[in-house]
């Protein structure tokens, strides 16, 4: 079971849902429990989906949302007069394209299941640093390297520097969830 709580269900779902892989996720929800970031990437992708609850209750919520949503913009449009001589030759509103794409566009809970149904795609936080590569199956084709070589020392500290371009993406997807 995951240490999560209910507040952050919308944070689970945005992260989900822009990309990010599952400990990317417990990173941004501050979860500090070592154990969880010991199971594999899978299984703890598996617990977020279900911790969100991807069930109908989810996709009812979303319903509503986006018929609520819909009636916003509505009624935001009628209180706009168009003009009736309108020249045929300009470009078509911006308006109407986001509306379509709006409604057209899955919603958040959709493009998380769909992430788990898809191959495994490259985490849009860490660049898939956390999502495989830091495996005991990754830590075990190390040590056998370093052993292969016949090194004076048995033991082996790993380190790993990562590129400051990952401190970037971090903050920019921190400004989504807000």
């Amino acid at each position: 079971m995951l240490p999560l709580k209910e507040k952050d269900k919308p944070v689970v779902q945005k992260l989900l849902s822009a990309g990010c892989c599952a400990r990317c996720v417990l990173r941004f929800c501050c979860v500090s429990v070592q154990a969880v970031y010991r199971k594999p990437h899978q299984e703890t992708l598996k617990e977020l989906q279900a911790f969100i609850g991807n069930t109908e209750n989810g996709k009812s919520q979303d319903s509503v949302a986006a018929d609520s949503t819909e009636e916003n913009n509505k009624s935001h449009d009628a209180t706009v007069p168009e003009p009736a001589d309108e020249p045929a030759d300009d470009p078509p509103s911006k308006r109407a394209k986001l509306e379509l794409s709006g409604t057209e566009a899955p919603s958040e809970e959709d493009a998380a299941e769909e992430k788990l149904t898809e191959e495994p795609s490259v985490c849009v936080v860490c660049l898939g640093i956390l999502q495989e590569l830091c495996g005991t199956t990754q830590a075990v084709k190390i040590a056998e390297k370093v052993k292969a070589e016949k090194y004076e020392f048995e033991t082996l500290v790993l380190s790993v520097s990562l590129p400051a371009q990952l401190c970037v993406r971090e903050v920019s997807v921190c400004g989504v969830c807000v």
